[in-house]
């Protein structure tokens, strides 16, 4: 079998392994000799050692599947061959394991003790364990956060202007885009589609925070994908979370209308004589909402829709109308409650304009 050297890429290397004839002739099946010159490139990395657990419960499931016949794929089993052998895994391979646990985590108490009729665990099982099972799932976790931290320390930011059509409901729902491809925005970057790609499907959770503050999350990214515009999201905003609820009233008086992005760039490319960045793949990390756009051309596209009259009432109270008020402008409109207002002395108390003010004044002291 070939060994990589020190002068080629890892693309390079599996091109040369997987045409290897020694390669062709011992691993006949194109998916398991890629499992085995992927297994090989990342040997050559320095990658991290797995532990004597890790390649306990890897070992013991190889002997299950080599009995029932069952559990994993043939690049699993080439993974858990390096476990069992504690062989230095690569940061790929530590990425892969979490978005593995990540994506099949969330059942492991439905499947994990069962047994099949013939008395032995279930393919789920096995296919758990071949990646090294609970401690390798551990094991990956505390690794990618050593690798997260090291990471942000990298994180570059880059925001885009919204409009918000309707405001978001009382569950705080809203979507649009965090970036556009195409668009050359204020920094002389742009973004080609297919950039987020890998790392959104990584399993990672990216965050929603305000102005990029890792100690002030103010919600959750139900949905983030690539589609032909740029990177669609949908999340809600937590208003229980007091920073939450500030950015809600925020957004209703129109004081914040950006995202921006929190990414490390992966690839990039030159154009135009060098003046501008064609970023090909950054790793995403989160998604905020921010005061200044740098990108103006993504938009909210849709934001959950109020149904009922009591709905209305209820957003209308949410922004700071009396509920008197709220009933007035539900039922006949804003000359409905310039009729309500000739009847009572009270003033409108705006949360929004609250928020506003209280945002002009952080910046003003920022400013000085």
């Amino acid at each position: 079998m070939p060994t990589p050297s020190a002068d080629e890429t890892r693309d390079e290397f599996l091109d040369r392994c997987m045409s290897d004839a020694e390669a062709v002739a011992d691993f006949p099946d194109a998916d398991q000799r890629f499992a085995v010159c992927n297994s090989l490139w990342g040997e050559k990395a320095e990658g991290y050692k797995p532990t004597d657990e890790m390649a306990k419960v890897a070992a013991r499931a190889l002997e299950w599947r080599k009995e029932y016949g069952r559990g994993g794929t043939e690049v699993g089993v080439a993974r858990a061959r390096d476990i069992a052998n504690r062989a230095n895994l690569s940061d790929e391979t530590v990425a892969r394991m979490r978005s593995f646990f990540a994506r099949h985590g969330t059942n492991r108490s439905d499947h994990y003790n069962d047994k099949e009729p013939d008395g032995g665990p279930t393919a789920w099982r096995i296919a758990w364990d071949l990646w090294g099972g609970d401690p390798g799932r551990t094991w990956a976790e505390r690794i990618g956060r050593q690798e997260d931290a090291k990471h942000m320390s990298q994180v570059e930011h880059k925001a885009v202007g919204f409009e918000i059509k309707k405001e978001p409901d009382q569950d705080g729902v809203f979507e649009g885009y965090a970036s556009v491809f195409g668009i050359v925005d204020q920094g002389m970057d742009v973004v080609e589609r297919g950039a987020f790609a890998k790392s959104i499907g990584s399993g990672r959770k990216v965050k929603m925070l305000w102005q990029h503050d890792m100690a002030q999350p103010i919600g959750v990214w139900d949905e983030i994908r690539e589609d032909e515009r740029g990177l669609y999201v949908k999340g809600r905003i937590l208003k229980d979370v007091q920073k939450g609820a500030e950015a809600m009233a925020l957004m209703r008086a129109g004081a914040i209308d950006s995202m921006s992005i929190g990414y490390r760039t992966i690839e990039a490319v030159p154009e135009g004589a060098g003046r501008i960045r064609k970023l090909m793949e950054v790793d995403l990390f989160e998604v905020s909402l921010v005061t200044f756009p740098m990108l103006p051309d993504a938009k909210i596209t849709a934001v959950k829709s109020i149904t009922t009259i009591r709905e209305f009432e209820k957003a209308l109270r949410d922004v700071g109308f009396t509920q008197s008020e709220a009933k007035a402008i539900a039922a006949d409109g804003f000359n409905g409650l310039a009729a309500h207002r000739d009847d009572v002395a009270e003033q409108v108390d705006s949360e929004g304009l609250k928020a506003l003010h209280l945002q002009l004044t952080q910046l003003k002291e920022i400013f000085q």
